[in-house]
């Protein structure tokens, strides 16, 4: 399904994005 990969970018892109605002130090240590 086309819908669902475009959900998995999404959440991929929302996911990388949120790391880098909360400091890719943080993200990898969690």
């Amino acid at each position: 399904m086309q819908i669902l990969t475009e959900m998995i970018h999404y959440g991929i892109a929302k996911t990388a994005q949120f790391a880098v605002s909360r400091g890719v130090g943080d993200f990898v240590e969690a």
